[in-house]
Formats: structure tokens, sequence, C-alpha cells
């Protein structure tokens, strides 16, 4: 389809629209393209019904108020149009993600590009679900106008990498835990804790990826790690890391001086840290308070 056409596209259908819309982007198509398309749909007071394998999308503008949705964005979410319509994408916020998560979707959008990652949201009825959710900035004049949210169903997905990470445990390119075995292990600590009436400390490590050796940094943290402590790696850069009997986030953070700051010396990179019980009693809660403190920690 040429540009000419797409510049006459308000002649299209809703259905036609959304279905060369997501079409589009999923081929990489530049933000004015997919905005004069999203400008048929944008001109519809209401979501045409779509096939049962369609993609659930809705658009919003620059501050995320949502603009748009579709039919197949109904069926998962149990937003109606008019009640999805006005409200911030905010409304499908689960808790899982923290600051830092949704802080570093924002710079990758405001900045042109693409956003793609696995997130778990919470429908109108509070039920959790996971999607894979790619974001596409929607541009005029080569400045942004608006923002398309395109959803694809990752549960079963996520399901097999989970469960793929817990049986290997070891993450093979660091030598540390996979993260999924990493909050496993600092569930059974919780557990322990509860009844011992223990502290630890939770710390969220992000390395800058550029020239960094993670394999190199992980040998030696190991290293400096006690008998009971671990560290499991999250990908791009991000590992986590729990060292037992830290009852205070000043202990902590002499902890990261004195031992974890030698260790990354010839990186760039940042941490953020949560205490066992004083931020949290459940592992996802302490690791998402971690990984925001080092959004709190950068600023």
């Amino acid at each position: 389809m040429s540009l000419e056409i797409f510049e006459s596209a308000p002649m299209l259908t809703a259905k036609a629209a959304e279905r060369e819309l997501v079409a589009q982007a999923r081929a990489g198509a530049d933000g004015h393209v997919l905005a004069s398309l999203a400008d048929v749909l944008l001109s519809y007071s209401a979501a045409e019904p779509t096939e049962d394998d369609s993609a659930s999308m809705f658009i919003t503008d620059r501050d995320g108020l949502i603009l748009w949705v579709n039919a197949a964005f109904t069926r998962l979410t149990g937003y109606a149009f008019d009640e999805a319509v006005g409200r911030n994408a905010r409304l499908l916020s689960s808790g899982q993600q923290g600051r830092r998560f949704y802080r570093r979707m924002w710079e990758c959008i405001s900045s042109g590009q693409v956003w793609t990652a696995e997130t778990v949201d919470r429908d109108r009825y509070g039920f959790r679900y996971v999607i894979e959710q790619s974001i596409y900035p929607l541009s005029h004049a080569g400045e942004i106008t608006h923002y398309l949210s395109v959803h694809r169903d990752a549960a079963d997905q996520r399901v097999r990498r989970l469960e793929a990470e817990r049986r290997r445990e070891v993450d093979t390119g660091t030598g540390l835990l996979t993260g999924t075995a990493f909050l496993d292990r600092v569930g059974d600590r919780v557990r322990q804790a509860e009844t011992a009436n223990r502290y630890f400390a939770l710390i969220s490590v992000q390395f800058a990826r550029e020239g960094l050796d993670l394999k190199a940094c992980a040998v030696t943290l190991r290293a400096q790690l006690g008998r009971a402590d671990c560290a499991g790696h999250f990908g791009d850069g991000h590992v986590g890391v729990l060292v037992n009997d830290m009852a205070n986030a000043r202990g902590a953070c002499a902890w990261i001086e004195q031992t974890l700051k030698p260790v990354c010396t010839a990186h760039e990179w940042q941490a953020g840290v949560a205490i066992y019980p004083d931020h949290g009693v459940r592992a996802d809660h302490l690791w998402r308070i971690a990984d925001d403190n080092i959004l709190a920690r950068a600023s």
C-alpha cells in the first residue's frame, strides 16, 4: 500500500484501518504512515466488532489519555469503549511493574522508538493477565502526537519461560541464578525469616550496557557473597543480590560501598535497596521496591 493511499485513508472503514494499522506497525512503518491510519479510527465514536483473534489495541494522546480502543481490547480488559475513552492508560496498571519500568518506557517512546515488553495488567474486574505489549509513536510533521499500544497474549509463553528458568536455575552467561530462580530463593528466605525473625536486604543493580563485561563482574561478585547470600541475573545488565542479616538501608548502602562498588568499579551502575520486613513481606513486592529505589538513588 503506497503513501498516497494512506493519505486518502479516511475512505477506509474502521475495521480495515484497524487491520492495516496493526499490519503496518508490525512491519515497521514510520510514525507518519501509522498516524494517517490512526486518524481514521479516531474519527469513530465506537469500536466495530472484530474477529476473535484480533489484537487488542488502543490509541492515546501524548500524555497517555485513551482516545480509542478496539473491540478486542474490550474482550481482553472488560472495559467498553465509553468506559475506557477519556481515562489514562494507568487504569490497566496491576502494580506489578514499578516506577523505573514506566520511566524507561516513556523515555523510549517519547524519543520516537518502539517499546516492546512483557507486562502484567489488570482488567476491569481486578484479574491480572500477561501480555506482550508494543507501543508505537505516531507522528505528524515529525512531531509525536499519539501512541498506539498493541497487545499479544503472552501467558502461556511466560509460563513456559519461567518453568525453563526454574529448571535451568543458573544463567549460563553469568553463572548467577536466573531471575526466576533468584526470586524463588528470595521467597524461601521470606518464609524462613518469618519464623526466625531475621532481616535481609534485597539489592537491585543496573549496569550500563556499554562496554559491560558482566561475566567478569559476576565472578567477582560471587566471591564477595556469604554462603547464604545469592545473586541473580534478570537480563540487560540487571542483577539482584540478597544479603542476609542486614537490618536497615543504611547498612545495605554501606555494604554496597564496601563490597559491591569495588566489584563494579570498571562499569557505570546504579543500585536500589529494600529491607525485609520494613519495606515488604512478599518477594515480588520487595523486588519492585528495590528496583524503584534505583530511580530514587539516581535522581
